[in-house]
């Protein structure tokens, strides 16, 4: 009796005496892992911006640099790999709506490959076009003539005694001017001396200055303005424009000839832009009529 009581009180000393060093042993590592955790380490890290909670799911050949922190939570601070790169802006996006996922669906336009130049492609019929005749408020013509020049002036219309080449009418409001430059054009083209003449006389009174308000349609040729000499041919230069003068808006007309001895003759008609298309074709015959007189021998 006396031995088994000594036994259980062995085994009893020597259970507790287990219990013990386990209790320090599990003390002694709980302290190694607090100490473990405040030692300073380094570690591999990415130079780049990246997303915080992204985690590498693989390998990656990104350049790492050394990161002196005892701050060791989270994952691998490096690039979120799962999505496309390349189109990170839809990935990412937010859906739109029914109408924009649409569009996004469109089919896209076949390329057309031109065998022909676009000139050459097939004339298509847009239907008739029907023009309005406009009849010239003038219909007869007399002939007005000096020593030097003539020309054709509507019927019954007289020059101003002030100005005896200057007509007007007494019912309408449209106007006729000869003047004569004298050399004017030196070392240039007659196209370019015209032109500069045309913008010189707009500026020419600062009381009637006039405004282009609409573009300037001009045309330069050659024409026989000598008088029964139809083999010679001097330059001529025409113009018409749309000009604010004062107050009203005037068309104004002018033709431009070249003399036989250097000077140029201008003839200018005006009328309000009313009246402008009734007299279009009145300017023209004007200036269709206008000659030169040959120099006569001495």
């Amino acid at each position: 009796m006396k031995k088994i009581f000594v036994s259980v009180f062995g085994l009893a000393l020597l259970a507790g005496s287990v219990v013990t060093q386990s209790d320090a042993s599990r003390d002694a590592y709980q302290n190694y892992l607090y100490q473990k955790a405040r030692t300073t380490q380094t570690r591999m890290v990415s130079p780049y911006p990246l997303r915080t909670f992204a985690e590498q799911k693989g390998t990656t050949r990104q350049l790492l640099q050394r990161d002196f922190t005892s701050n060791r939570r989270g994952g691998r601070l490096v690039r979120n790999l799962r999505y496309s790169q390349a189109d990170t802006r839809n990935t990412f996006s937010q859906p739109g709506s029914s109408q924009e996922e649409a569009k996004l669906k469109l089919p896209l336009r076949p390329t057309t490959d031109r065998i022909a130049l676009p000139w050459q492609e097939r004339l298509i019929q847009t239907g008739k076009i029907t023009l309005k005749n406009v009849n010239d408020a003038v219909e007869t013509f007399e002939t007005y003539e000096n020593n030097t020049f003539s020309l054709q002036i509507p019927e019954g219309w007289v020059p101003m005694a002030s100005e005896p080449h200057f007509f007007h009418s007494r019912l309408e409001d449209f106007t006729i001017s000869i003047v004569k430059l004298e050399d004017p054009c030196q070392n240039v083209s007659f196209t370019t001396c015209a032109i500069a003449l045309s913008t010189d006389r707009n500026h020419q009174n600062p009381a009637e200055k006039i405004i282009n308000v609409t573009s300037i349609a001009r045309q330069a040729q050659f024409s026989d303005t000598i008088l029964n000499t139809p083999e010679i041919q001097t330059r001529t230069f025409t113009e018409s424009f749309a000009g604010q003068k004062g107050s009203e808006t005037r068309y104004i007309s002018r033709h431009f000839v070249s003399g036989t001895d250097g000077g140029v003759y201008l003839i200018e008609t005006q009328t309000s832009l009313r009246n402008a298309p009734r007299f279009i074709g009145v300017s023209k015959k004007i200036f269709d009529s206008f000659r030169i007189l040959p120099a006569k021998a001495e």
